[in-house]
């Protein structure tokens, strides 16, 4: 039997496979892997891996030196040397560019230890490019006490980070009502708070809410006045797409409960990109849309019974929605609290009423937003930015079937858990 469920998984999930089938006498060519790809990049000049779509790199070999009298060109004594290795080019290369969609690295000291000085060097890679498959943490039980990073000039505003970027970039993009027109990039959270911008992008039209995210190199945001999501290319720098969400409200009719235009929201999660909006057919009440980030097309659509107006915010998580309703001391009717008080199973197809506790000391939170790669809400509340870590319970079992996750090493295959999907 078990034997059987893991050569299941195997057969439907390449991504697992292998370090495990090498190691059993499967030869490479048998196995259902896209081709390796190589680059190489003199000394002095930076080395681009790409993968398309969002598929992501996995580095087969590196290495930094001369191996080849032939290529990257000098003066010929800087070329005598042909058994120039660096060993540690494989690890530094991995770490860099491993479940990254795109990698830049520069050829030079400045990344890798000089393995023969005096030799002219350069470096070659070779990588596949395999799909990122992010693993569900399971049915979120608790929001925890938030972690403050950094307070903003602007009450209201949203960041976040592109969940298929394996670095620590930071997207940051402060909301001002018809002025929105900027989004602004940090390296880390550590220049975020020392004011350190690595860059500016002007928006070709101005934003509405702040429903603004990241995914796969491209930001996507409510076009003022419309009810059509823009697709900005954070590479090249210009507007890839734009999709009109039929029938949505838009630009106050429909926002969440605190106003700023935030009747088109969108989210991110283990599943993809999301649209959280209302429709008059639906009565003002929240719908869903999973939206392709390649072709703009939706593939679905869900209509809940949650009155979008009464919503504070919302965000996914496992293909689940999550409603977030905030009551205020000024409201005589209700006590102050915040908590989820909402779910949504896209995978079940069916909604329930829950409560678990959102802390919100600040009192009006105008962006929340889950990256899939750490299981964490980014959340902008009255001036703060704010991150919060997110407890899970066992996952949700609605389809009812058992199986296993992995961690690949190079060496071994470990599972870490067995779980419902």
């Amino acid at each position: 039997m078990q034997n059987t469920a893991l050569s299941k998984l195997f057969t439907t999930s390449p991504f697992l496979l292998p370090w495990f089938l090498l190691r059993s006498g499967f030869s490479r060519a048998a196995l259902p892997f896209g081709l390796v790809r190589r680059e190489l990049s003199c000394e002095g000049y930076p080395i681009d891996l790409r993968c398309p779509g969002s598929d992501v790199i996995m580095i087969e070999t590196a290495n930094y030196g001369r191996t080849d009298n032939k290529i990257c060109d000098a003066d010929p004594f800087q070329m005598e040397n042909t058994n120039c290795y660096l060993p540690d080019a494989y690890k530094i290369v991995s770490q860099r560019c491993n479940n990254r969609t795109q990698c830049v690295v520069n050829t030079g000291s400045d990344v890798f230890p000089d393995p023969c000085p005096g030799t002219y060097k350069y470096l070659e890679v070779q990588y596949e490019c395999v799909p990122y498959i992010f693993i569900c943490p399971g049915t979120l039980k608790a929001v925890g006490d938030p972690t403050l990073v950094f307070e903003a000039e602007q009450q209201s505003g949203a960041w976040c980070k592109d969940p298929l970027q394996a670095g620590d970039k930071i997207y940051f993009m402060p909301w001002t009502p018809y002025r929105t027109d900027t989004l602004i990039e940090f390296a880390s959270i550590d220049d975020l708070q020392n004011g350190r911008q690595t860059a500016t992008y002007k928006l070709p039209h101005r934003v509405d809410g702040t429903g603004f995210v990241a995914y796969d190199g491209a930001i996507f945001f409510n076009k003022e006045r419309t009810r059509n999501i823009v697709k900005f290319d954070l590479r090249t720098r210009i507007k890839s797409g734009e999709a009109i969400v039929a029938s949505a409200n838009y630009h106050d009719t429909s926002p969440y409960r605190w106003g700023g235009k935030t009747d088109i929201d969108l989210a991110v999660d283990e599943r993809g990109l999301w649209v959280i909006y209302a429709t008059e057919q639906n009565n003002g009440r929240i719908v869903l849309s999973q939206l392709n980030p390649y072709t703009l097309r939706f593939e679905n659509t869900w209509e809940t019974v949650y009155d979008k107006r009464s919503a504070s915010n919302a965000f996914m998580v496992c293909g689940v929605l999550h409603v977030v309703r905030s009551t205020y001391e000024d409201n005589e009717r209700e006590a102050s609290k915040s908590q989820i008080d909402y779910v949504y199973n896209t995978k079940l197809g069916q909604g329930e009423h829950v409560s678990i506790l959102f802390p919100n000391q600040y009192q009006y939170i105008a962006a929340v937003d889950y990256n899939p790669r750490d299981n964490q809400l980014y959340v902008w509340n009255n001036f703060y930015i704010l991150r919060y870590n997110l407890e899970f319970g066992p996952p949700d079992p609605g389809e009812g079937k058992t199986w296993f996750s992995f961690s690949m090493k190079r060496d071994q295959i470990v599972i870490i858990k067995c779980h419902w999907v």
